[in-house]
């Protein structure tokens, strides 16, 4: 195995790796991060304290989903670039890329069981499965656009 495909793999499990920290923080602290993410990002628009606590008050919940779906589009977009180095990128590596990363999502959910105060949700596996499809379409459309230029550079 040379050392590109190693480094790859080393980033799958990195993600896998932070993906599980955030779901092991128990519920309170879970919901403290996602307020503070929030406000951290309400900040940079809103400069009035007062105004950024009610809208950080109303949108922390969205911005927790949409960190899901993050991870999980980062998540897919590795896994997609570490199948494609064992297999001809074709529809069955974006196949297996997504059912990879669903399995994963799942035992991520299942995983929450065990953790004070959270619970594992199937909305959250569909958030998941939705960002990492999203990012394993994102990676594919961009490889079928180089491979295409490429065959036509190549033909000039």
């Amino acid at each position: 195995m040379n050392k590109i495909k190693t480094f790859n793999i080393i980033l799958v499990l990195i993600s896998m790796l932070t993906i599980f920290m955030f779901s092991s923080e128990t519920a309170p602290s879970s919901t403290k991060t996602s307020k503070d993410v929030t406000k951290s990002v309400v900040s940079i628009v809103v400069k009035d304290d007062e105004k950024t606590d009610k809208i950080v008050d109303k949108s922390w919940l969205m911005m927790r989903k949409f960190a899901h779906f993050i991870e999980y589009f980062i998540l897919g977009l590795l896994m997609i670039n570490v199948l494609k180095d064992y297999k001809n990128m074709n529809y069955k590596v974006v196949l297996f890329s997504i059912f990879l990363v669903l399995i994963y999502s799942i035992s991520d959910e299942m995983h929450q069981i065990f953790i004070s105060g959270r619970s594992g949700e199937i909305r959250d596996v569909c958030i998941d499965t939705v960002g990492a499809c999203a990012g394993i379409m994102f990676y594919y459309l961009l490889y079928l656009y180089y491979k295409k230029r490429k065959k036509t550079l190549s033909n000039v």
